[in-house]
């Protein structure tokens, strides 16, 4: 019985897992032919069998398109990833890669980039990845001397974040014309998606996904408790460091091309739970393909819904993040004064 009930469970998940990729595939397809300038299917495929450079088409596809779709796709897959991971490894539900300082040092360090290296075209996404380990190395060094338990972690992540971005603001200060650049940088969007871009975070991306894939099943017994998971010979200071380090490569990634998006990380993780559980081993691939569907999504509205004007992507994922917020807030509350009423009578 119990077996049978195993397959029946895991059947459920595989079919969901199934529609959520089927999911992906649409959106990102109405992506390529959804814009200010129309392509039907069959253009599409004649475009890019075709390869024909001097047609318009092609040149929209691959030129704009594709590129901004693939980033989408990586940014919103590897912020909901990221999510994932810091909501399970400090047992809050609010978690998301703003609350260990992550999105604060790559703010600063991407915008050190441009100031330093303005020829350079990669200088602003080195500059990201190297905040958002800085950022965790950081949080982690200050709270590993109180034990690096999960309220320290959070706790020092607010200080830390609140550092950098002090730092940020002193620079657009004593810098007025890095005003546009933190601007647009701390709204997030793919107006300048291109391939090098969507390239150059992909090697993060995968070592991100992959090793948080490996370590998915320690994962799952450190939700238990810390307590818990030293009793099974769990190395638990250890294996948190390795999962703030995965967490903050793969935000890392999404905020070299995208910027600082906000609430995928947070939205993500809870929808894909309440659909299959919060077995990190199916949550992770889940979370991924929900996120880069949603920003893919809110992408294609974002440079359609006022055309011929484009807003950017990170105030329609705010407009959906804040009623999510505070509905996860009221109802985190709700819970605790019912188990305080319980625990009363």
């Amino acid at each position: 019985m119990k077996h049978c009930t195993r397959c029946c469970s895991r059947k459920r998940i595989a079919l969901r897992l199934g529609i959520l990729t089927g999911a992906l595939i649409a959106v990102c397809g109405a992506g390529l032919l959804i814009g200010s300038v129309g392509i039907s299917p069959a253009d599409l495929f004649r475009a890019l069998f075709s390869a024909d450079r001097s047609d318009p088409v092609y040149r929209i596809l691959v030129y704009v398109r594709l590129p901004r779709v693939l980033c989408a796709t990586l940014a919103g897959g590897a912020l909901a990833c990221a999510g994932a991971l810091l909501q399970s490894l400090l047992a809050n539900q609010l978690a998301s890669p703003g609350i260990v300082g992550v999105n604060a040092g790559s703010g600063l360090f991407s915008l050190l980039g441009v100031m330093l290296f303005p020829a350079s075209v990669v200088g602003a996404s080195v500059g990201a990845f190297c905040g958002a380990l800085l950022a965790v190395l950081a949080v982690f060094a200050l709270s590993a001397r109180r034990g690096a338990a999960r309220s320290t972690v959070i706790l020092t992540g607010v200080a830390v974040s609140s550092l950098f971005t002090a730092l940020l603001d002193t620079i657009v200060v004593l810098r007025p014309d890095l005003q546009l650049d933190r601007l647009a940088f701390s709204i997030g969007g793919f107006s300048g998606a291109d391939m090098q871009g969507f390239l150059g975070a992909l090697p993060f991306f995968v070592v991100g996904i992959v090793g948080s894939m490996l370590l998915s099943y320690d994962f799952n017994v450190l939700a238990l408790g810390d307590e818990m998971a030293a009793g099974v010979g769990l190395r638990v200071r250890r294996l948190r460091f390795f999962g703030l380090l995965l967490a903050a490569l793969l935000a890392g990634s999404a905020v070299s091309i995208a910027g600082l998006l906000g609430f995928v990380g947070l939205i993500a993780p809870h929808a894909v739970a309440r659909l299959i559980g919060r077995d990190m081993r199916v949550l992770l691939p889940g979370a991924f393909l929900f996120g880069a569907a949603l920003t893919v999504l809110c992408d294609m509205v974002a440079r359609t819904a006022f055309s011929p004007y484009e807003i950017p992507v990170g105030i329609v994922l705010s407009y959906i993040g804040v009623p999510f917020f505070l509905v996860l807030l009221y109802r985190g509350k709700s819970r605790k004064r019912g188990g305080a009423s319980d625990a009363g009578v």
